[in-house]
């Protein structure tokens, strides 16, 4: 019986077609065909984040700027809410000099003005910035009119300014409010509430006419 000249060699086999790979060398080769994808990746990575800034961008733009048909539309909303402001605005003053609680065509006046006021804000689109009014600081103030007095929780301002006056219909809430808002200005003058509103409405409009 013959053996090869060589122990270590083992004679071939169909075993030989497999293969088999270290542990170590299939690790290194799975890193390897990672590492062209994940390459990739962080190449791409900054272009997506410029496009998402560039979407971002022009969303901002839209909000702030709409299309020129809607700035258009936006804008004739905006000057007949000026003109509501005013009113309201002239409304308060007289209310400075004089009670006028108990006379049906001022109370009219003034809850007509408020429900005006309100309708042309809900159709200014969210984020306009507008050219003569500070929206937001214009809805901050009319939350805290609305709001008034501050112990009235259930039938505050805003309910009675809402509804509709008439001859037949003068609520007893309403008129003590008004003789009271005329009352607390001839004690506090300029530290009113009625001066403090009045004042709100100026600051709320960039460039004001009264």
């Amino acid at each position: 019986m013959g053996f090869s000249s060589n122990p270590l060699s083992f004679p071939e086999g169909p075993s030989d077609k497999n293969v088999r790979v270290d542990p170590i060398e299939r690790s290194r080769k799975g890193k390897d065909s990672l590492a062209g994808p994940l390459q990739n990746e962080k190449v791409n990575l900054p272009k997506y984040a410029f496009f998402y800034l560039i979407m971002r961008k022009q969303l901002f733009i839209l909000l702030r700027h709409p299309p020129s048909s809607d700035r258009r539309s936006t804008g004739k909303i905006e000057n007949r809410l000026t003109a509501e402001l005013r009113i309201f605005y002239r409304a308060l003053q007289r209310l400075t000099q004089k009670d006028e609680s108990e006379r049906a065509s001022f109370l009219q006046h003034l809850t007509q003005s408020w429900r005006k006021i309100g309708r042309l804000l809900k159709r200014i689109p969210v984020g306009f910035s507008g050219i003569r009014i500070h929206i937001s600081e214009l809805e901050r103030l009319l939350e805290e009119i609305g709001a008034y007095p501050p112990h009235e929780k259930e039938y505050p301002f805003s309910y009675y300014l809402s509804k509709e006056i008439s001859e037949e219909w003068l609520p007893m809430p309403l008129r003590e409010v008004v003789k009271n808002l005329h009352l607390d200005h001839q004690t506090q003058g300029e530290h009113s509430t009625l001066s403090r509103w009045i004042r709100g409405i100026r600051k709320a409009c960039r460039k004001w006419i009264v």
